[in-house]
């Protein structure tokens, strides 16, 4: 598995008069995802490629069963041979994606207290490129947000129950053609609730973003906070950790943030100073609410169906002009269940913003 990392390999040519199939292979740079150490059996990753200015294929879906990387349908190269594509890719895959605009968004989970929401946050993203070849594409894969580690020292006679960051950056922007070099956050500052990984220490994933000054909130069992504010303002780097320890006493609070060696590369090192003010923290963790008003990132199709049609999912099959297919091959998309109504089950699809105001069919 080193080898095959670490290795450029140079992919098999094939006469021009053939098309081979697409075959990709997913690695981690430095094996690690947010909570586990390798790619798991189902894990989605969505392939773009772009031979030029050509968009070829865009977010194809390939799923990781029994150790490969298998496509949800057989995708061909293209006829040219000698021509090299720029190939990305993400984790986790969104069917928000369907249609290629120049951007994509991600935003973290608000609340990264349960471990399945922490794992959400950690956007993958990957980029090579090559000619058509009968060889898998090598697609080694990096965290593209920024993670925030701390221990806690807890003097307290009551535990702490959650620890919250405010003021940050929750979601990011990026063009799919070149990912790494177009990230930006986006949107405006929210909370983030963290996730509990030991007995002591607290992770979360927000965006990459400079220039901020976050505020570090702890409570209680007994509803108690403890609130702490940086002396200066910070930045938190693409694929870096931010790590800080904390000691927390009834009458004297320190923290401070030191570079550690980790499976994320180490950042800066930060300065937290106590604060006697209290921030507003939402009840259940919420969303990264908005100050303003944000471009929304879908628009719904809403459908009833009879309860006395008996299929078990419901499809939705969509294109714009004669043959381009909005909601991929026939018979498309499984579309979502919303809700009972009457005689009808209520069911919708998400189509991209990006097609707003589009006619489609």
């Amino acid at each position: 598995v080193m080898a095959t990392a670490c290795n450029k390999e140079n992919p098999s040519p094939v006469p021009s008069d053939q098309e081979p199939l697409i075959k990709v292979s997913a690695s981690l740079y430095q094996f690690t995802k947010a909570t586990d150490t390798a790619f798991e059996e189902g894990d989605e990753i969505g392939v773009n490629i772009f031979k030029g200015e050509e968009v070829y294929l865009y977010n194809a879906s390939f799923t990781n069963t029994l150790g490969s990387f298998e496509p949800a349908v057989a995708h061909k190269w293209y006829k040219e041979s000698d021509v090299v594509a720029t190939i990305t890719a993400v984790y986790p895959r969104t069917d928000a994606l369907d249609s290629y605009s120049g951007t994509a968004t991600f935003t973290v989970n608000a609340d990264q207290s349960e471990k399945e929401g922490y794992k959400a946050s950690d956007l993958l993203l990957a980029t090579a490129a090559s000619a058509p070849t009968e060889s898998a594409i090598s697609l080694p894969f990096k965290h593209a947000l920024s993670k925030i580690s701390i221990t806690i020292e807890n003097k307290l006679e009551e535990e702490i129950q959650n620890v919250w960051f405010t003021d940050v950056y929750g979601s990011v922007t990026y063009d799919p053609k070149a990912p790494f070099t177009t990230l930006e956050a986006s949107g405006s500052k929210g909370t983030v609730k963290a996730y509990k990984s030991g007995d002591n220490s607290w992770v979360l994933i927000v965006a990459p973003q400079e220039e901020v000054a976050p505020k570090l909130a702890l409570t209680t069992a007994s509803g108690k906070q403890y609130t702490f504010i940086l002396a200066e303002n910070v930045n938190f780097t693409s694929g870096k950790v931010s790590t800080a320890t904390v000691e927390v006493k009834e009458t004297s609070i320190y923290t401070s943030f030191t570079p550690e060696i980790s499976d994320w590369v180490a950042d800066n090192e930060l300065n937290f100073s106590q604060d006697d003010t209290d921030v507003e923290l939402p009840e259940q963790g919420g969303n990264v609410t908005p100050e303003d008003p944000v471009t929304p990132q879908y628009c719904r199709l809403t459908f009833k169906v009879n309860k006395a049609i008996e299929w078990y999912d419901k499809y939705i099959y969509s294109w714009t002009g004669s043959s381009n297919s909005l909601t991929g091959v026939w018979p498309g998309a499984i579309a979502s269940y919303e809700k009972e109504e009457g005689d009808y089950y209520v069911y919708y699809y998400d189509f991209p913003y990006s097609l707003n105001g589009t006619e489609i069919n």
